[in-house]
C-alpha cells in the first residue's frame, strides 16, 4: 500500500499549485531568510550575495520521499557550481532541529550543502505561501541581482535553469520555457510507459514486449519515479502476462542510482527485483537499507516484515 501512496504523493507534489493568494511573482526581490538555526554550513544573507552568488533555496522535510530523492541531485549541483558562486540552502520546519540533525548524521556527507531550520515558518511564508505553493520539495532560484527568477520542483529542469542563470544567459521567460519542455518530455515518457504496461497486461508477445521495454528504459533514463513504477508493476501486478524480470531489475537499479540510494520505496523495489532474479543475498542487504530509510514506524514495520520473510527463505 505504501508503494501506491508514494506514487500518488509524488504526482501531487509535481502538480500541486496551492490555493493561497500569490503575493510574489518571478522577478521579485528575494525575501531574507529568517532562520532559527543553521544546522550545516555558514549563515546566508541573500542580500549580501548581490553580484556574487546565485542561491538555490530548497524547502523540504525529512519525511518527504521526493525530498530525500533530491539530496544527491542538490549535492551534485552544489559541487559542480561551487566555484561559480552557487549556494544551495535547504530550509525545513515542522520538526525538531535534533531530528533533522539525526537525519543528516545518518546520511554522512551525502548532504553537501547548507541546511537551515526555519524561524517558525517565517521563511516558508515569505517564499512558499507568497507564491501559493504547498507541495515539497520546492525550489526557488535567486540570481545575482537578488531576484527570484525560477521556482518549481527540482525534477522540472533545475540543472538547465542553474546553468543559464550562472552563465548570465537567461530571462524569466527562457527559464519558464525550460520547465515547459521538461513537462512535455515527462508527458511523452508517461505515455510510453503506459503503452508498455498495457501491452504486457493484454499480450504474451514477449518479443514485442522486449523491444518496447528497451525503448521505455532508454526514454526513462534518470526518471527515478517512473522507473520505479515500471519495475514494481512488472514484478507485482496481477494482470501482467509478460514479466520481464531482467528489465524490472535494470529499471530498479537505474532508479536507485538516480536517487543515490536514498529512497526507501525504490530500495524496496530494487530488493524485490534482485530476489525475483535469484540474487537473494543482495536482496536482503538492500532490504535492510530500505528498512533503515523508512520515514515512519508503520512503513518500517512493513519493510521489516518483508526482510524477515526473505531471511526465512534463505
Amino acid at each position: 500500500m505504501y508503494k501506491l501512496r508514494h506514487a500518488v504523493v509524488t504526482l501531487v507534489v509535481l502538480t500541486l499549485t496551492g490555493a493561497a493568494a500569490v503575493a510574489l511573482e518571478l522577478g521579485s526581490p528575494a525575501p531574507p531568510l529568517q532562520i532559527k538555526e543553521w544546522l550545516k554550513g555558514q549563515p546566508v544573507n541573500v542580500r549580501d550575495g548581490l553580484d556574487k552568488h546565485v542561491y538555490v533555496v530548497k524547502f523540504w522535510a525529512t519525511w518527504c520521499g521526493p525530498c530525500r530523492q533530491s539530496i544527491p541531485h542538490l549535492s551534485a549541483i552544489q559541487k559542480k557550481y561551487a566555484d561559480r558562486g552557487v549556494v544551495v540552502i535547504a530550509v525545513t520546519s515542522g520538526e525538531e532541529p535534533e531530528a533533522v540533525q539525526k537525519f543528516m548524521k545518518e546520511r554522512g556527507n551525502s548532504m553537501e550543502y547548507t541546511v537551515a531550520f526555519d524561524d517558525g515558518k517565517a521563511t516558508h511564508a515569505a517564499y512558499m505561501t507568497a507564491f501559493g505553493r504547498q507541495g515539497i520539495p520546492q525550489i526557488f532560484v535567486v540570481d545575482k541581482k537578488g531576484r527570484i527568477v525560477w521556482e518549481g520542483h527540482p525534477m522540472l529542469g533545475l540543472d538547465e535553469v542553474v546553468e543559464q542563470v550562472v552563465s548570465g544567459q537567461y530571462d524569466v521567460k527562457s527559464l519558464q520555457a525550460v520547465t515547459s519542455r521538461i513537462m512535455e518530455r515527462m508527458a511523452r515518457q508517461e505515455a510510453l510507459l503506459g503503452e508498455y504496461l498495457m501491452l504486457v497486461s493484454v499480450s504474451d508477445d514477449a518479443r514485442r514486449a522486449a523491444e518496447l521495454g528497451e525503448k521505455v528504459l532508454k526514454e526513462l533514463d534518470g526518471e527515478a519515479n517512473l522507473l520505479n513504477m515500471l519495475s514494481w508493476t512488472i514484478l507485482t501486478a496481477e494482470g501482467v502476462k509478460t514479466r520481464d524480470l531482467q528489465l524490472a531489475l535494470r529499471a530498479a537499479r537505474s532508479a536507485n542510482e538516480a536517487t543515490g540510494g536514498e529512497d526507501f520505496s525504490i530500495l524496496d523495489t530494487y530488493a524485490r527485483a534482485l530476489w525475483d532474479n535469484g540474487q537473494k543475498a543482495e536482496a536482503i542487504e538492500l532490504q535492510k537499507k530500505a528498512v533503515a530509510r523508512a520515514p515512519n514506524d508503520a512503513i518500517k514495520a512493513e519493510l521489516q516484515r518483508i526482510l524477515e520473510n526473505y531471511e526465512k527463505q534463505m
